[in-house]
């Protein structure tokens, strides 16, 4: 719900500060708040389409070299991201409900 939950502005991280796709998804949530510890589900963190699209277009442009490359960093932010149809949320927040950490 809405009132159990925190909204933030979408962490805005460099890729050239990443090695891999793991380690930003990693960044993204602690940045957003969780310890890298206790147990995530990402189901319960929440964005629009459009910023969910554009983060993993650009994570495809940045660590891809082949288009198995771009399946596999696809299939990690699709499991491992956030969930991204939550319409009613303007470009650049995040909402983050009780229970993701």
């Amino acid at each position: 719900m809405l009132s159990e939950s925190k909204m933030h502005k979408l962490p805005n991280l460099d890729l050239s500060n990443y090695s891999d796709v793991e380690e930003y998804i990693i960044d993204f949530y602690k940045k957003l708040g969780w310890d890298g510890q206790t147990k995530l589900d990402p189901t319960k963190v929440k964005m629009n389409e459009n910023a969910y699209k554009e983060i993993a277009q650009k994570l495809m442009d940045y660590f891809s070299k082949t288009i198995d490359d771009k399946i596999i960093i696809n299939f990690l932010w699709m499991n491992y991201g956030p969930s991204g149809s939550y319409n009613n949320l303007k470009d650049g927040y995040v909402i983050v409900e009780e229970g993701a950490f």
